[in-house]
């Protein structure tokens, strides 16, 4: 009686794997060797991932630092104790419009764009990270932009123009955002402040 043609197939089917294990030293009943090695790499560059992460918070601790013009080197705010956006153990900050964004006498470092106002590329405050501080805990060397423009807004500066704030040297430092639409909040221009450790009036090289 002729065997139906299914049958027949699996037949060839596991007598073709019987001779490829034989043939290339393979065991049907144990894992292939170098899919283990493979699985190994794979845990081991998870493992080496999670490492990496992890110490992308550790490199963000908080510190005190404060703000200098990167022209005159001149202290431009008060030493402020800086969280970072990256530490799971900060709360980003809570947005009023209005209201100030940041209290006094600290800064936060964002690495999310804003969520009050809508950047687009190209702009003078599309940039990460952004350090996020109160326009009060600026010094007397900080003062509004002889440029109007720059200025405008409806109840206060909107701040998208350009920065409107500038050092005593008469360089642009920073954007101030204190109209009726955004948060009261002051954005260091990172091409032209820097932040440092200590309190100095002067930040004396290196």
């Amino acid at each position: 009686m002729p065997r139906p043609a299914h049958r027949i197939a699996q037949a060839i089917s596991a007598r073709d794997s019987l001779f490829a294990s034989s043939a290339f030293g393979l065991s049907l009943s144990k894992p292939c060797p170098s899919l283990l090695h493979l699985r190994r790499k794979a845990g081991l560059r998870q493992a080496q991932a999670e490492r990496i992460r992890v110490s992308e918070f550790r490199e963000e601790p908080m510190a005190t630092r404060s703000l200098y013009c990167t022209n005159c080197r001149f202290r431009l705010s008060a030493p402020l104790i800086m969280a970072s956006g990256k530490d799971p153990a900060v709360e980003e900050p809570y947005v009023r419009i209005g209201k100030p964004l940041i209290d006094r006498g600290t800064s936060y470092k964002s690495w999310k764009p804003m969520p009050w106002l809508h950047v687009p590329p190209g702009h003078p405050l599309d940039f990460l990270p952004q350090i996020w501080m109160d326009p009060g805990d600026l010094t007397e060397r900080v003062h509004d932009s002889p440029d109007g423009e720059r200025l405008s807004g409806c109840c206060g500066p909107l701040g998208m123009n350009g920065p409107n704030k500038v050092c005593t040297c008469k360089v642009h430092v920073g954007t101030l955002q204190a109209d009726c639409c955004t948060p009261v909040v002051f954005i260091p221009d990172p091409g032209a402040t820097s932040w440092r450790e200590g309190s100095a009036d002067f930040w004396d090289y290196p």
